[in-house]
């Protein structure tokens, strides 16, 4: 028999937080800081961290003043709109919009014929969902030397903005989309310690 003192090695945990309720909105947002080893990905998510407030996600008016080159020219800011609607590109930077196959600084709905736009808009409901980072390698898609290659990408989510009065707010979610890491160089998610 086992006593509190030393409980055995099967017990489960227990969770003692208080149950889901009305006051979850007074929680303060606090996401994991993971990054992924990947310069460019990294610099955006050092700027993202950086804007989080316990209040929430930061907005694209938080961030906008705050991106500068090189890393600035992989974003992709896009919107949700529901999960009927197709998610639409906002702002597209020209690394972002080249690697995704799309034209320079595309604005409006993400073609779902497209793979890599495709799991973009997947992307963008599990960031909004989870309201979280999340890393992804997308589809191969073809070089100009005939090679394939699959670009990498990183969403967070942003501050929901207002929708006309008849919607509900608008989800938005911030990409940067780049090249895969140079070789030898690892592109894993890292926490740092």
């Amino acid at each position: 028999m086992y006593s509190l003192d030393n409980p055995s090695a099967c017990w489960p945990e227990f969770d003692y937080t208080l149950p889901p309720g009305d006051d979850d909105a007074d929680v303060p947002y606090k996401p994991a800081r993971q990054f992924t080893g990947h310069p460019t990905l990294d610099g955006m998510l050092i700027v993202w961290h950086g804007a989080v407030t316990p209040a929430g996600p930061p907005s694209w008016k938080d961030l906008a003043d705050k991106t500068w080159h090189p890393w600035s020219t992989s974003l992709l800011l896009v919107e949700c709109r529901g999960s009927g609607k197709p998610v639409r590109s906002v702002e597209a930077f020209p690394v972002a919009t080249t690697l995704l196959g799309l034209p320079l600084f595309f604005r409006g709905d993400l073609s779902m014929d497209n793979p890599l736009t495709a799991e973009l808009a997947k992307m963008t409901r599990q960031v909004s969902d989870a309201r979280a980072m999340i890393p992804r390698i997308l589809p191969a898609r073809p070089a100009a030397d005939g090679k394939a290659f699959q670009p990498l990408a990183v969403g967070v989510p942003l501050a929901p903005v207002k929708g006309p009065f008849w919607r509900r707010e608008v989800q938005q979610v911030l990409f940067s989309v780049v090249p895969p890491a140079p070789r030898g160089r690892a592109a894993g998610v890292k926490v740092p310690a």
